[in-house]
């Protein structure tokens, strides 16, 4: 993902590789700062080969892939010679071995030669090297290397291949990150930052000339040991001091390093180390009010970034800035990359110099210095002083599926990286008025012509109601309720109903304007809810004190209750880290942690193993939901129902042998359609008595595909539905007389990969239906049908870097008061997309 810090918004997905991406690194450091100028990058993933992209006319395409080694590669380094024309890199893998590739400069048009391969270097198994870092100094190319058994090695090329100089020693654990510092007008000394997950940092000088050789210091210390025949003095142990200095030559200059200093205060493993780039200064020449020199960013799975300077007076090391999380945080394990970020909200206000990491969870943090801190403040004035930015987010794990609110103000979203997050169209308010003409300037410059600029980056993630302990696998809203879900985990049976507290409504309110906070439930709102440690429901809390509701506040269906009183010595617990409030504006990641849960209303039981579908009926109260089930189990391969008011159960639909995939109602709910692994379609009839709602089976298609059927869906009259198989078909069939005939009215071509989505619109898009289909292989695909001869034909087909890189999982299909034709997509890229249909 290609994004822009200042707008929080993704501009690109770049899509290619066939495994997890592990590192990616521009080839020039300038690119970061300017999205028009950022033409080219590298990235290295599982799939053993690295690819170095370019973009052209807004596109980014592969230029080249890198293959050579035998395993996952897990991180590289480059570096360019401009005088020379010259590129050079360097890639590690989990097979041991380091590679170089080089890469030259064309004379007559300035592009570069593809990347070769020029040397090998493979190293034992208990030497597996895991960080690297490369610089050019004026001796030649000089290459550190971290490695498992906690040793730093420093090699060099003086034009005859890469050589191992000398051994740095003194961390304790793994060598985790490495920087090399180089002041290209002094030249001399060198700086190499060493990270490791022992949680401390060493910085190393290499300067030119020859020093004494390594001294050695050593002190015995003594102790009283009584024996039988008196006290006798017996050394308890010997503590050595070793400060060596490593000699070497390199291009017949004789060069030496050393130990410059040991930066303690990280109390976790340290993952990334960043020394403070020269674009920096000519932003901001008094950053931060530190002074010119060296400056440090070190980030650490403690949840916390450091930024070090040496004072000006005595050269000692010491922390300048210290930002992050305070408190232990759902979903939070630390912060692992680090970097030096430029902020510009527009070409009237001053750039800003941040500095960003990324999280465990895919989350991005950012802080800014207030402009108006100057170098001649004191460090007392630089504490407090530093203020949290907004940053691209989304999901760090498969997305399984998602839901329209039923009014189309918002959507949710459900993965596997156990959150539900909620998006909306942030438009109210100064803020987002001047984000939205940022986000237009920055469109103009880096976006394809086929692109849309009016609408794009408008969805941001402005609430995460449910942070759980299994992965989400099916979510529906409530269609007779405001503001109300239900959702299902891959590994619980239970499914579980949220309501918005009041908290929200006010926020979606301040976000989205007043028309999306439509509440007819507000009397039964609480005020916002926490989350207990070590607790997978959210509770509700009813005020600004924090206190929770009693039992009766709650409904269990299908089950017995939970004791919901808090014991005084556990009342902390439930407290928020913030006190409960609306959000005015984006919400940063720690806002959406501490202030968006939403409370837990009620509990569905019933199920015998984990959930898999879920589906809520328009306008009713009634849920329906199916859980896994083999041959062997077709007791669990039921549809279970709830009704609302108590969400009491209302039976088991039966019909299908094995696992229900997907569940729909009809738009006026008379009908529920489901569609199955055992190849058959049911279509189950709705009914009213006194004793309540109930369903009974009207139609059933056996093998109505070759394969397994993945996916259903109703056009908006209630008499056509269509269905998507493995048999990479597509089927439309129509009800005949009171719906006990179907019957098979058109097939659509068949396509190269699996369909595993679809969604026919609820609305006409010009004057013609509408049906859009998700494949196994990321395409997404929109095909409509002449009214009159019912023939189907492909509108539009996203592929490329607008498709997704893994199977489609849902599409949803924005309701019908919204401004626009809009296409919410999720699927195996961890990835959730908002597409428009423009209409002539």
């Amino acid at each position: 993902m290609v994004s822009s810090p200042q707008t929080s918004t993704c501009l690109a997905a770049i899509r290619g590789h066939q495994d997890r991406v592990n590192c990616v690194r521009w080839i020039s450091a300038r690119d970061c700062n300017d999205p028009a100028a950022a033409a080219e990058l590298v990235s290295s993933s599982s799939d053993k080969t690295l690819k170095h992209w370019k973009k052209k006319d807004g596109e980014w395409k592969c230029g080249q892939t890198l293959a050579g080694h035998d395993g996952s590669v897990t991180t590289f380094c480059m570096t360019s010679v401009k005088d020379k024309g010259l590129r050079l890199a360097a890639s590690l893998a989990t097979d041991a071995t380091l590679i170089v590739w080089r890469s030259q400069e064309k004379t007559a048009s300035g592009d570069f030669d593809d990347w070769v391969r020029v040397q090998d270097i493979s190293y034992p198994p208990k030497k597996i090297p895991v960080s690297i870092d490369m610089v050019h100094s004026p001796s030649g190319f000089m290459l550190a290397v971290g490695h498992v058994d906690s040793t730093v090695r420093l090699l060099g090329d003086d034009g005859q291949g890469f050589q191992e100089l000398c051994t740095f020693k003194g961390h304790e654990d793994w060598i985790t990150a490495l920087a090399f510092h180089i002041d290209h007008g002094k030249q001399f000394p060198l700086h190499l930052a060493t990270a490791s997950a022992d949680s401390n940092i060493r910085i190393w000088a290499i300067d030119k000339g020859k020093d004494p050789e390594a001294f050695e210091m050593r002190q015995e210390e003594t102790t009283e040991v009584k024996d039988a025949d008196g006290v006798v003095r017996r050394p308890k142990q010997a503590l050595n001091l070793t400060v060596k200095h490593h000699n070497f030559s390199l291009a017949g200059q004789t060069l030496h390093a050393k130990l410059d200093a040991v930066l303690f205060g990280h109390e976790d493993r340290v993952h990334s180390v960043r020394w403070k780039p020269r674009w920096v200064e000519e932003v901001a020449p008094c950053w931060g009010g530190l002074p010119d020199g060296l400056v440090l960013l070190s980030s650490s799975m403690d949840k916390s970034m450091c930024v070090w300077a040496p004072d000006p007076q005595d050269d000692v090391w010491t922390s300048q800035v210290r930002v992050g999380d305070i408190g232990g945080q759902p979903g939070q394990l630390g912060y692992y990359g680090c970097l030096f970020a430029r902020f510009s909200w527009g070409a009237d206000v001053p750039p800003v110099v941040g500095i960003s990491a990324h999280g465990h969870n895919g989350a991005f943090f950012s802080w800014c210095p207030p402009s108006s801190i100057s170098s001649q403040q004191d460090d007392s004035a630089l504490l407090g002083a530093w203020t949290p930015k907004v940053m691209a987010a989304g999901h760090y794990n498969v997305v399984e599926d998602i839901a329209w609110e039923p009014r189309g103000h918002y959507f949710l979203s459900a993965s596997r990286d156990q959150t539900t997050r909620l998006w909306a169209e942030w438009q109210e308010g100064e803020e987002a008025k001047e984000r939205l003409g940022l986000i237009a300037s920055v469109a103009e410059k880096v976006l394809p012509p086929t692109i849309r600029r009016e609408n794009f980056g408008r969805f941001i993630e402005i609430a995460r109601p449910q942070v759980h302990g299994f992965g989400m696998k099916c979510v529906a809203f409530i269609g007779g309720r405001c503001h109300c879900y239900v959702c299902g985990a891959d590994d619980e049976k239970v499914l579980r109903l949220f309501n918005a507290p009041k908290t929200f409504v006010e926020s979606v309110a301040n976000l989205c304007g007043p028309q999306a906070a439509v509440d007819h439930d507000e009397q039964t709102r609480v005020l916002s809810a926490s989350l207990p440690a070590l607790g997978l429901s959210n509770k509700p809390v009813a005020s600004d004190s924090g206190s929770t509701p009693d039992a009766s506040s709650l409904t269990l269906a299908g089950g017995e209750a939970e004791d919901m009183n808090v014991p005084e010595e556990q009342e902390e617990e439930f407290m928020p880290v913030q006190k409960a409030r609306a959000i005015s504006s984006a919400p940063t990641e720690e806002e959406l942690l501490q202030l968006t849960l939403w409370p837990e209303d009620a509990k569905l039981y019933g199920h015998g193993n984990p959930s898999y579908a879920v589906a809520a009926s328009n306008q009713g109260c009634i849920i329906a939901a199916t859980c896994r089930a083999a041959e062997s189990q077709q007791g669990q391969s039921g549809i279970r129902l709830w009704e609302a008011p108590g969400w009491k159960p209302r039976g088991v639909l039966n019909g299908h042998k094995l696992t229900v995939t997907q569940l729909r109602f009809s738009p006026d709910d008379s009908l529920l359609l489901s569609v199955s692994r055992d190849r058959s379609i049911c279509i189950f009839a709705r009914s009213t008595s006194e004793l309540g709602t109930s369903f009974s089976l009207r139609a059933k298609l056996e093998k109505a595909h070759e394969r397994i059927v993945w996916a259903c869906s109703w056009d908006r009259s209630g008499r056509y539905f269509a269905t998507g198989s493995r048999d990479k078909t597509v089927k439309v069939w129509e009800l005949c007389g009171d719906g006990s005939q179907v019957n098979l009215v058109a097939q659509l071509p068949k396509f190269d990969s699996a369909v595993t989505a679809l969604d026919w619109a609820p609305y006409s898009v010009s004057e013609r239906s509408c049906i859009a289909i998700g494949t196994e292989e990321g395409e997404v695909s929109v095909w409509t049908s002449d009214p009159v001869n019912k023939e189907w034909e492909k509108l539009t087909s996203l592929q490329g870097e607008f498709a997704h890189a893994g199977a489609v999982h849902a599409l949803r299909w924005r309701p019908t008061n919204a401004t626009s034709v809009q296409l919410a997509t999720c699927g195996e890229d961890h990835s959730v997309r908002v597409h428009e249909l423009q209409q002539e």
